[in-house]
């Protein structure tokens, strides 16, 4: 194939000559792969005017780029699964064994109730309530619902033989394959601590700024199952800290029990009876029905929109990389390397 004549014009290198140049023969010209350089321009301004005057001569490819990346953005957009996002708002309950501690600081009864009690130094409910949400009891409590762990972990339960079974399915058999593949170990009955793991990977507790309350957040794919989770995560932890602390109320009053048997000094007596009297109000308040460490503030509810897939992935990201990508592609195949071919000639 003969060359096109050599135009001296397009040594000037002006956008306007170039872009006229590349509309007469943008596949064989190779005078178009000069450079543009415009005197008086620094070379930064030169390569913004080259690829403007480049996306003015391809804009035929770059539209077609847009439509197909629209395409795979609506595409993604329908065929991707939709997570969304369930959040509840909790605060502290009033229950606070410290307070009776307050109270009497300074008091010899402080002293008693630190020493031989082990009550000083002990965190409130509420921040038990805080650090056992990741916790084996809290993890365990899961399991022992079926319908909760069996939606987490694709199983079922079996009630006669007491074990947990993989569902079947297509996508169950696919999974197993690329586990396989991959070589990774195989499906294994999930246990506490695969429950644990999973509240710590998947539940975010953030503070509400300037205030004593927290949110709690959790995904899924069914928005039903996002605020039933939410919900029996905060039944299993508030259960976890009531049993802890009815465990501990046990312990103290048994020990009080028996210290007011062979205390003789009045004033001790009085105080261990007030003690005894504060721990069985404890038992009382841990034996009922009630919230104990948290209450829930706001219920769980679910956003409206799912937070995936994004629309501004499928709508703005994977159009713009398609076009940007293709772009690339023009200029590597039909500037760059024939630059470098006849560089090297």
């Amino acid at each position: 194939m003969v060359d096109a004549p050599h135009d001296a014009s397009v040594e000037s290198g002006t956008p306007r000559q170039t872009v006229r140049m590349l509309q007469a023969n943008p596949f064989q010209n190779r005078e178009l792969n000069r450079e543009v350089k415009p005197a008086g321009r620094s070379p930064l301004t030169g390569h913004i005017l080259e690829a403007l005057n480049l996306v003015v001569v391809w804009k035929g490819w770059l539209a077609l780029a847009l439509l197909v990346g629209l395409g795979l953005g609506i595409l993604y957009l329908n065929v991707t699964p939709h997570t969304y996002r369930a959040n509840m708002v909790f605060g502290p309950e009033t229950n606070d064994t410290n307070s009776l501690l307050q109270a009497m600081s300074g008091s010899p009864l402080a002293a008693l109730a630190r020493g031989p009690l082990g009550m000083g130094g002990q965190t409130t409910p509420f921040t038990a309530f805080r650090q056992a949400l990741i916790s084996p009891e809290v993890g365990q409590a899961l399991l022992n619902d079926p319908e909760i762990a069996g939606e987490i972990f694709n199983a079922g339960w079996s009630p006669t033989e007491r074990k947990w079974h993989q569902s079947q399915g297509l996508s169950t058999t696919v999974i197993n394959g690329l586990r396989g593949a991959l070589g990774r170990d195989p499906w294994a009955p999930p246990s506490a601590e695969t429950m644990m793991t999973y509240i710590a990977q998947n539940v975010t507790v953030s503070e509400i700024e300037e205030t004593q309350l927290y949110t709690m957040s959790y995904a899924s794919g069914s928005p039903e199952f996002a605020k039933k989770f939410l919900y029996a995560l905060y039944r299993a932890t508030d259960g976890t800290i009531k049993h802890r602390d009815l465990d501990k109320a046990n312990a103290y009053i048994s020990y009080l029990e028996n210290q007011i048997q062979t205390v003789t000094n009045t004033e001790q007596r009085m105080g261990l009876i007030t003690l005894l009297s504060e721990q069985e109000k404890n038992l009382m308040m841990t034996s009922v029905n009630v919230p104990y460490a948290a209450k829930i503030i706001s219920e769980p509810s679910v956003q409206t929109s799912p937070v995936s897939p994004s629309i501004m992935t499928g709508l703005l990201q994977i159009p713009l990389v398609v076009v940007l990508l293709t772009f690339a592609g023009l200029y590597v195949f039909r500037i760059y390397l024939p630059r470098m071919r006849r560089g090297g000639t």
